[in-house]
Protein backbone atom coordinates (compact mmCIF):
# COMPACT_ATOMS: atom_id res chain seq x y z
CA UNK A 1 0.00 0.00 0.00
CA UNK A 2 1.34 3.24 -1.09
CA UNK A 3 1.48 6.34 1.50
CA UNK A 4 0.52 9.80 -0.05
CA UNK A 5 4.12 11.52 1.84
CA UNK A 6 6.17 8.48 0.39
CA UNK A 7 5.00 8.88 -3.12
CA UNK A 8 3.90 12.63 -3.62
CA UNK A 9 6.57 14.40 -4.96
CA UNK A 10 8.02 11.54 -6.76
CA UNK A 11 7.41 12.25 -10.36
CA UNK A 12 8.22 15.02 -12.91
CA UNK A 13 4.67 14.89 -14.99
CA UNK A 14 2.16 14.57 -11.86
CA UNK A 15 1.84 17.12 -9.37
CA UNK A 16 -0.20 15.70 -6.39
CA UNK A 17 -2.06 17.88 -3.90
CA UNK A 18 -4.01 15.90 -0.90
CA UNK A 19 -6.68 17.22 1.42
CA UNK A 20 -9.44 15.64 3.33
CA UNK A 21 -9.10 12.43 1.01
CA UNK A 22 -9.84 14.58 -1.89
CA UNK A 23 -6.40 13.90 -4.29
CA UNK A 24 -5.67 16.46 -7.07
CA UNK A 25 -3.51 14.65 -9.96
CA UNK A 26 -2.56 17.72 -12.51
CA UNK A 27 -0.49 16.80 -15.34
CA UNK A 28 2.23 19.20 -17.03
CA UNK A 29 5.40 19.43 -18.50
CA UNK A 30 7.28 21.83 -16.70
CA UNK A 31 4.53 23.73 -15.25
CA UNK A 32 2.59 23.89 -18.12
CA UNK A 33 0.28 21.66 -20.60
CA UNK A 34 1.47 17.84 -20.69
CA UNK A 35 3.17 17.21 -23.66
CA UNK A 36 3.47 13.39 -24.52
CA UNK A 37 6.85 11.86 -24.66
CA UNK A 38 8.76 8.67 -23.24
CA UNK A 39 8.97 10.40 -20.24
CA UNK A 40 5.26 10.94 -19.15
CA UNK A 41 4.30 7.31 -21.08
CA UNK A 42 6.78 5.40 -18.28
CA UNK A 43 5.96 7.74 -15.41
CA UNK A 44 1.95 7.77 -15.33
CA UNK A 45 2.22 4.33 -14.99
CA UNK A 46 3.77 4.80 -11.59
CA UNK A 47 1.60 7.58 -10.68
CA UNK A 48 -1.59 5.82 -11.75
CA UNK A 49 -0.31 2.45 -9.45
CA UNK A 50 0.80 4.43 -6.53
CA UNK A 51 -2.88 6.67 -6.23
CA UNK A 52 -4.60 3.24 -6.49
CA UNK A 53 -2.95 1.52 -3.37
CA UNK A 54 -3.03 5.04 -1.32
CA UNK A 55 -6.01 3.64 0.92
CA UNK A 56 -6.36 7.21 2.11
CA UNK A 57 -7.94 8.67 -0.85
CA UNK A 58 -11.01 9.15 -0.99
CA UNK A 59 -11.58 10.28 -4.49
CA UNK A 60 -9.14 11.48 -7.73
CA UNK A 61 -9.40 14.99 -9.31
CA UNK A 62 -7.31 14.94 -12.48
CA UNK A 63 -6.87 17.92 -14.57
CA UNK A 64 -4.38 19.52 -16.47
CA UNK A 65 -2.52 23.16 -16.62
CA UNK A 66 -2.40 25.77 -19.31
CA UNK A 67 -4.63 26.29 -22.27
CA UNK A 68 -5.05 22.08 -22.72
CA UNK A 69 -5.07 18.83 -21.27
CA UNK A 70 -2.49 17.39 -23.03
CA UNK A 71 -0.58 17.38 -26.41
CA UNK A 72 1.23 18.40 -28.55
CA UNK A 73 -0.48 17.83 -31.74
CA UNK A 74 1.24 15.26 -34.03
CA UNK A 75 2.46 15.10 -37.37
CA UNK A 76 4.15 12.05 -39.84
CA UNK A 77 7.16 14.25 -38.77
CA UNK A 78 7.11 13.05 -35.45
CA UNK A 79 6.92 9.09 -36.15
CA UNK A 80 9.80 7.25 -33.48
CA UNK A 81 11.78 5.40 -35.31
CA UNK A 82 12.36 2.36 -33.55
CA UNK A 83 12.64 -1.49 -33.99
CA UNK A 84 10.17 -3.88 -32.89
CA UNK A 85 12.60 -4.77 -29.28
CA UNK A 86 12.54 -0.82 -28.83
CA UNK A 87 8.60 -0.89 -28.75
CA UNK A 88 8.16 -3.36 -26.27
CA UNK A 89 8.55 -1.35 -23.19
CA UNK A 90 6.41 1.07 -24.62
CA UNK A 91 4.10 -1.57 -25.33
CA UNK A 92 3.88 -2.93 -21.80
CA UNK A 93 3.41 0.65 -20.48
CA UNK A 94 0.76 1.43 -22.62
CA UNK A 95 -1.03 -2.01 -21.34
CA UNK A 96 -0.60 -0.82 -17.80
CA UNK A 97 -0.91 3.04 -18.22
CA UNK A 98 -4.80 1.96 -18.04
CA UNK A 99 -4.79 -1.28 -16.52
CA UNK A 100 -3.59 0.84 -13.65
CA UNK A 101 -5.71 3.68 -14.07
CA UNK A 102 -8.68 1.51 -14.35
CA UNK A 103 -7.13 -0.23 -11.00
CA UNK A 104 -8.19 2.98 -9.23
CA UNK A 105 -10.64 1.77 -6.64
CA UNK A 106 -12.11 5.28 -5.87
CA UNK A 107 -13.93 7.58 -8.13
CA UNK A 108 -11.88 9.55 -10.76
CA UNK A 109 -13.16 12.77 -12.18
CA UNK A 110 -11.40 14.23 -15.04
CA UNK A 111 -11.62 17.87 -15.77
CA UNK A 112 -10.49 18.43 -18.85
CA UNK A 113 -9.58 22.45 -19.08
CA UNK A 114 -8.76 22.47 -22.71
CA UNK A 115 -7.65 20.12 -25.90
CA UNK A 116 -6.26 16.52 -25.06
CA UNK A 117 -4.54 15.46 -27.97
CA UNK A 118 -2.69 12.83 -27.28
CA UNK A 119 -3.69 9.95 -24.72
CA UNK A 120 -7.54 11.29 -24.37
CA UNK A 121 -8.53 8.24 -23.55
CA UNK A 122 -7.27 8.83 -19.77
CA UNK A 123 -9.69 11.16 -19.21
CA UNK A 124 -12.38 9.64 -21.30
CA UNK A 125 -12.12 6.51 -19.21
CA UNK A 126 -12.64 8.26 -15.93
CA UNK A 127 -15.73 7.75 -13.63
CA UNK A 128 -16.82 11.20 -14.31
CA UNK A 129 -15.69 13.69 -17.66
CA UNK A 130 -16.21 17.49 -16.74
CA UNK A 131 -14.76 19.44 -19.81
CA UNK A 132 -14.26 23.08 -20.67
CA UNK A 133 -16.43 24.26 -23.94
CA UNK A 134 -13.06 24.58 -25.78
CA UNK A 135 -12.12 20.96 -25.55
CA UNK A 136 -11.60 18.71 -28.18
CA UNK A 137 -10.28 14.70 -27.65
CA UNK A 138 -8.06 13.76 -30.30
CA UNK A 139 -5.48 10.87 -30.69
CA UNK A 140 -2.50 13.48 -32.61
CA UNK A 141 0.30 10.84 -32.18
CA UNK A 142 -1.16 7.42 -33.99
CA UNK A 143 -3.24 7.80 -37.03
CA UNK A 144 -1.33 10.91 -38.76
CA UNK A 145 1.76 9.28 -37.58
CA UNK A 146 0.89 6.29 -39.75
CA UNK A 147 0.87 3.81 -36.82
CA UNK A 148 -1.86 1.81 -35.42
CA UNK A 149 -3.46 2.75 -31.78
CA UNK A 150 -2.42 0.27 -29.78
CA UNK A 151 -2.43 1.83 -25.94
CA UNK A 152 -5.31 2.65 -25.28
CA UNK A 153 -6.86 5.25 -27.90
CA UNK A 154 -7.92 1.59 -29.63
CA UNK A 155 -10.51 1.44 -26.58
CA UNK A 156 -12.69 4.62 -27.28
Amino acid sequence: MAQFEEYKDRFQYARLEREDGILQLTLHSDGGTLQWGAGPHTELVEVFHAVGTDPETKVVIMTGVGDGFTGPAGSSDTVPRRTPAQWDPTYWEGKHLLGNLLNIEVPVIAAVNGPALRHSELPLLSDIVLAAPHTTFQDSGHFMSGLTPGDGMHII
